[in-house]
């Protein structure tokens, strides 16, 4: 199906083509996994994943008729699977990155965290190619099944009962537009980490739901820009509060081990007193100090930027705009019932 004129269709229709779209998207890049030389292939299944689960959860009840309660847990479940590998990825993209940043006594904490972000990384993605995918393989003839077809009802004088899918659409942009207003305003510093999450999420679901438009709308392109941009930089906040929290846990994990390592030493029935004292210099705390400071650093860099662009009353032009966009798609699908 052509995912083009969906401002045209009944909403049943638009919304299943959609959808349709979104699933032969992971199909395609599940039929790249085996391509060396594809490296983007388990991201492009994991983005088509999240989009098609977006959108079935944004237009639920359009879907009622024909697509089982069940599909759609199974589907969220799906998606939920993939976010260790993706959340795993940014953390071992971000350490590499910051090598540089350490004296060179600093990195056997750097290094002991890459191994175990490398150790985690390999094993989500693992999962994903054995359990993920099994259960995709099975899901998806069925679900393809439930998105071929819809019920339209009509009335007694012949007339079908469609809803224009340009008033759905145009009621949900209202609605998340003023969810995605309401989150900035109440993220009021760097540590208000629920927030700011609950807002980067509110601004992906309305570019999601802008995206398959696009085409069809006026200035469709250089809202849904603006929208990446403040996801992109809500999602760069997001994950250095991961790494900051990830490298807390590691400074615990570490100095557990390390006490039990040299106790199991000066324990041992033939100590080694030059391996002890290696032992007692390896230390991976201070690296891991440092990796901290990194990280909180970026965080207060980042609200600094959104705060500036966005928290600062630098959102209501793009409130507003998103606003008349959803009431103009009402205004259309009404005047041309």
């Amino acid at each position: 199906m052509d995912p083009t004129g969906l401002l045209t269709l009944c909403a049943a229709r638009a919304v299943r083509v959609i959808a349709l779209a979104q699933l032969d998207a992971a199909v395609a890049a599940y039929g790249r996994f085996d391509n060396p030389d594809d490296p983007e292939a388990l991201h492009d299944f994991r983005v088509a994943l999240r989009r098609l689960r977006s959108c079935m959860q944004a237009y639920q009840d359009v879907l009622l008729d024909t697509v089982s309660k069940k599909g759609r847990k199974q589907l969220r479940r799906l998606a939920r699977a993939t976010n260790e590998a993706r959340d795993v990825e940014v953390r071992i993209e971000w350490l590499r990155s910051h090598e540089l940043h350490l004296p060179a006594r600093q990195r056997i904490g750097w290094l002991w965290l890459l191994e175990g972000l490398e150790a985690r990384k390999a094993k989500a993605y693992e999962e994903i190619r054995t359990r993920v995918i099994k259960d995709f393989l099975r899901l998806e003839p069925k679900l393809r099944k439930q998105l071929q077809r819809y019920t339209v009802a009509y009335d007694l004088d012949g007339q079908a009962r469609e809803i224009p899918f340009a008033e759905i659409i145009g009621k949900h942009i209202k609605q998340h537009g003023k969810e995605m207003e309401r989150a900035l305003w109440r993220a009021a510093s760097s540590a208000d980490v629920q927030t700011l999450h609950n807002t980067r999420i509110q601004v992906k679901r309305l570019r999601y739901l802008l995206e398959p438009i696009q085409e069809e709308i006026k200035d469709g392109k250089q809202i849904i820009k603006q929208l990446k941009e403040l996801q992109d930089l809500l999602g760069d906040l997001h994950d250095a509060h991961l790494h900051a929290q990830e490298i807390a846990l590691a400074v615990e994990t570490a100095a557990a081990g390390r006490a039990r390592r040299l106790l199991e030493i000066e324990l041992g029935n033939e100590a080694d007193p030059a391996h002890l004292r290696a032992e007692q210099r390896r230390n991976e705390h201070a690296g891991l100090v440092t990796l901290a400071r990194l990280a909180k650093a970026r965080t207060e860099t980042l609200f600094t930027e959104i705060t500036a662009r966005y928290l600062d009353d630098g959102a209501q032009t793009l409130v507003r705009r998103i606003a008349r966009l959803g009431q103009s798609l009402i205004e259309k699908a009404r005047n041309n019932k």
